[in-house]
């Protein structure tokens, strides 16, 4: 179990390393207080190609944070993981106490917007950053997917975002707060080409057993970042 969620860093850190710039990532785990997230979650976001906006260094402690600081980050992009809720329960969260105010909106992560008027705030869900266990890698795989999007893999793509939500833009307003806005799914199913019949998949870390009569059998391994996470760990 180590030695997979091991190979699944060490693949990310490979895929990170490439990209030409860290971009600056603000995490909140709170918005009511609000509480930037410590302990684990800034090494998380190094781990996916990051720099920690607020300044915090990995094994912090979470903090109560002033709106003023959050508001003075320049964070290129937020992930917004409320303790305890699902991405939707984040969203209601930012919609009642941080989506009104202008200077938020300042933010490079929700001024610079894309044609469709889509922003670099998500909200994530709760399970797989404030609560430490094999799924925080799942967590570093879905920041690494957002800040880096163009260095991992369509299907490991698809599967770190599956359940993440991204701040659109509908309708600019006035005193910088937009007037209309919407959260949609980052997710888009890739389309899978069809796997070479009788052909075994790539893998590390299997067995190959010779029988008797001289027929090899291959017995389980690990699969790369090319494969959905369910495939990933090969039972067969």
């Amino acid at each position: 179990v180590v030695g997979a969620l091991e190979s699944r860093l060490a693949a990310v850190a490979v895929a990170v390393a490439a990209a030409p710039r860290r971009p600056r990532l603000l995490g909140v785990e709170s918005l009511f207080p609000l509480v930037a997230s410590g302990q684990w979650l800034p090494d998380m976001r190094v781990r996916a190609g990051a720099v920690d906006a607020l300044g915090d260094a990995p094994g912090c402690a979470a903090r109560v944070l002033e709106v003023a600081e959050l508001e003075a980050s320049a964070a290129d992009v937020v992930g917004f993981c409320c303790c305890g809720r699902s991405a939707a329960g984040a969203v209601e969260e930012a919609r009642a106490h941080l989506l009104g105010r202008a200077g938020v909106w300042a933010l490079p992560a929700l001024a610079r917007r894309d044609a469709r008027g889509r922003t670099q705030f998500y909200a994530l869900d709760h399970d797989t950053f404030s609560r430490p266990g094999p799924r925080l890698v799942d967590g570093i795989e879905t920041l690494a997917a957002l800040l880096h999007p163009e260095l991992l893999p369509p299907q490991l793509r698809a599967d770190a975002t599956r359940r993440v939500l991204q701040l659109v833009v509908d309708e600019e307003g006035e005193a910088g707060v937009p007037r209309r806005w919407h959260f949609e799914p980052v997710h888009e199913e890739p389309q899978r080409a069809a796997p070479a019949e009788a052909v075994p998949m790539p893998r590390s870390a299997a067995s190959l057993v010779c029988t008797d009569d001289g027929t090899l059998v291959l017995f389980g391994g690990e699969a790369g970042m090319e494969v959905s996470r369910e495939e990933r760990g090969m039972g067969d």
